[in-house]
C-alpha cells in the first residue's frame, strides 16, 4: 500500500470548478447535518423524566409546524410528482422518520441502548457499500470503512468489558436489523430522489415532516397521557427542547441533508453520517462537563481518519471522469 498517495493533493486543475464547489457544498452540508442530528443524543439526558414517545411527539410537532410554512409551494411540487414519486415520498417518510422511530424505540427497549447504538452506527458503512455498483472496493475506501467500524467497536465494546449488558434476543434483533435496513435504503433512495428532483429538496423535507407529524400525533393520542404531559413541572423545558430538535435536528437538518444528497453520491454522503455520532459524543461531554475517556478519544480519531480515507477516494472517482473542455 502506497501511503504517500494519501497525502498527494487531488489534481483538480482539469475539473470543472462548478463540480468542485457543488461537492464541497454537499460535504459541508453533510457535516452540519451531523452537528444538528447530534443534538438529539443530549435531549434524553436533559429530560430523563419524559418517555421516548413523548420526546418524539414533541419533536415531530415542531417538525410539522416548520414543514407547514411553505405549504402552498410544497403542495404544488407534490402535485407535480407522478404516482410512483408520490409513493416514493411516503416510503421515504416511513423509512427515514416515523416507522423508523417506532422500531428504534422497540429496539432500545428490547436490546438496550448500547447494542442499538452500535448497530445503527453501522449506517456510515452499510450506505456506501449498498450504493456501490461493484464489490471491487478501492483499498483506501475499504480501509476507511474498516476504521469507522473499528471506532464503533472501540466506542461500544470497550465499556462493555467492565459492565453487564442485556442478553440479545430475537425480539431485539428484528427491529434493529429492520432499522438498519430501512435507513440504509432511505440514505440511497433519498439521494436518488433529490438528484432527480433538485428543485423540490425543501418540499420533500416538508412532505416527510407533515406526514410524520400526522402519523405520530395519531399514535400519541392513544399511547401518551396528554393531561399528565401538559401538567409536568418541566413542560416548559420540554417545549423548548422539542422546538430545538423539531426545527433544528429535523427540519433544518433534513434540508441540509438533501443539499448533501443533491451534490454528493451516496458513497460520499454515507460515511458523513458518522458526524452524527461524533457530535453526539461531543455534546454529551459538554453536558456532563467531562473530558472524553481513552476509548471515546480513540473512537473519534478513528471516525475522523476513516471518513477522510473513504470520501477522499470517492471524491477523486466522482470528479475524475469529468475533465474540463479545452
Amino acid at each position: 500500500m502506497n501511503w504517500r498517495s494519501l497525502y498527494k493533493p487531488c489534481n483538480m486543475a482539469v475539473m470543472p470548478s462548478k463540480s468542485q464547489k457543488n461537492l464541497t457544498l454537499g460535504i459541508l452540508a453533510g457535516i452540519v447535518t451531523g452537528m444538528l442530528w447530534g443534538i438529539v443524543f443530549v435531549v434524553p439526558q436533559v429530560l430523563p423524566d419524559f418517555t421516548p414517545l413523548e420526546l418524539s411527539l414533541g419533536r415531530y410537532l415542531f417538525f410539522g409546524i416548520a414543514s407547514s410554512f411553505t405549504l402552498k409551494r410544497t403542495w404544488s411540487d407534490f402535485k407535480g410528482f407522478n404516482t410512483r414519486d408520490k409513493w416514493q415520498v411516503f416510503w421515504l417518510s416511513a423509512s427515514g422518520f416515523w416507522l423508523y422511530t417506532i422500531l428504534l424505540f422497540w429496539a432500545v427497549n428490547e436490546a438496550g441502548g448500547v447494542l442499538s447504538t452500535l448497530v445503527i452506527g453501522l449506517l456510515p458503512i452499510t450506505i456506501p457499500l449498498a450504493a456501490k455498483r461493484t464489490w471491487k472496493l478501492d483499498k483506501f475506501f475499504a480501509l476507511g470503512l474498516s476504521l469507522i467500524f473499528t471506532g464503533l467497536l472501540v466506542l461500544e465494546v470497550g465499556p462493555m468489558i467492565t459492565h453487564k449488558t442485556p442478553a440479545l434476543t430475537l425480539r431485539g434483533v428484528i427491529p434493529l436489523v429492520s432499522c438498519l435496513a430501512m435507513w440504509t435504503w432511505f440514505g440511497i433512495k433519498n439521494t436518488d430522489f433529490v438528484q432527480k428532483h433538485p428543485e423540490a429538496k425543501v418540499s420533500l423535507t416538508n412532505l416527510m415532516g407533515l406526514s410524520s407529524f400526522i402519523i405520530l400525533v395519531v399514535i400519541g393520542v392513544f399511547l401518551v397521557d396528554l393531561p399528565q404531559l401538559l401538567h409536568h413541572p418541566q413542560f416548559g423545558l420540554f417545549v423548548m427542547w422539542s422546538a430545538i430538535i423539531g426545527f433544528g435536528s429535523s427540519w433544518a437538518a433534513n434540508v441540509l441533508w438533501n443539499i448533501c444528497s443533491k451534490n454528493c453520491p451516496a458513497t460520499i454522503s454515507g460515511p458523513l453520517v458518522v458526524a452524527e455520532t461524533t457530535f453526539g459524543l461531543i455534546y454529551t461531554f459538554m453536558f456532563q462537563t467531562r473530558l472524553p475517556t481513552g476509548f471515546e478519544t480513540a473512537a473519534i480519531a478513528l471516525f475522523g481518519f476513516g471518513v477522510f480515507l473513504a470520501i477522499r477516494t470517492e471524491i477523486k472517482d466522482h470528479l475524475s471522469p469529468q475533465p474540463a473542455a479545452i
